[in-house]
């Protein structure tokens, strides 16, 4: 990040696109965009849903079976979601609301042709944010496919 604020930058000289509207590349790439909006959509849906459901109930069943079975490693119990009023808070869904909102826009705005510091930074951050979701379920036990096969879908 230093380098990036630090760095000499030469003049902005500003880029003249060719018409590649009839392209086939550009066609193919509509499509590409088209599932980058998606996806940015359906992490913004998950994690409203994460959120909502996180902060009104316990999050998933399996939670509470990983507590009793993990001793203790998840922080919430059945007795202490009552006693919070049933309200647990799910700081996660709004992280996936955020990473959401990022891939929605990119895919949307940023979307043009010869940013490939922008779609290679894309593929790295969303490769480790997978990887690092997959991996805490994988830590603390909870391998219900139903629950993992989303996060596996936005990986690949």
């Amino acid at each position: 990040m230093l380098l990036g604020v630090h760095a000499r930058l030469g003049t902005y000289t500003q880029l003249v696109r060719p018409d590649t509207r009839g392209d086939l590349a550009w066609r193919i790439s509509l499509w590409g965009q088209l599932l980058l909006v998606f996806h940015g959509f359906a992490l913004l849906g998950a994690g409203a849903v994460i959120s909502v459901i996180g902060d009104t109930h316990v999050f998933v069943h399996q939670d509470l079976e990983i507590h009793e079975n993990y001793g203790g490693r998840i922080s919430s119990s059945r007795s202490a979601a009552g006693a919070a009023g049933g309200a647990r808070s799910c700081d996660a869904g709004w992280d996936v609301v955020g990473g959401g909102m990022g891939v929605l826009v990119t895919g949307v705005v940023g979307f043009r042709s010869g940013s490939r510091w922008l779609w290679w930074s894309s593929l790295i951050a969303g490769v480790i944010a997978y990887a690092a979701a997959i991996g805490v379920h994988y830590a603390v036990g909870y391998l219900s496919v139903n629950h993992l096969l989303p996060a596996f879908g936005g990986l690949v």
